[in-house]
């Protein structure tokens, strides 16, 4: 019962967090672009070890 609970609030976290920063981010789009520069260092990084 108590691991149960313990799932279903994280399951509830995890989408209160996912509806948060889906609204943070269609308020501001400067997340998006560092978003975007994350994943391009992460590209670029790749490419380099590959």
């Amino acid at each position: 019962m108590t691991f149960g609970l313990a799932l279903f609030i994280c399951v509830f976290l995890v989408i209160l967090g996912t509806v948060v920063v889906s609204e943070f981010a269609s308020k501001t789009s400067s997340v998006d672009s560092i978003l975007a520069g994350t994943d391009a260092e992460y590209s670029a990084r790749g490419d380099e070890v590959g």
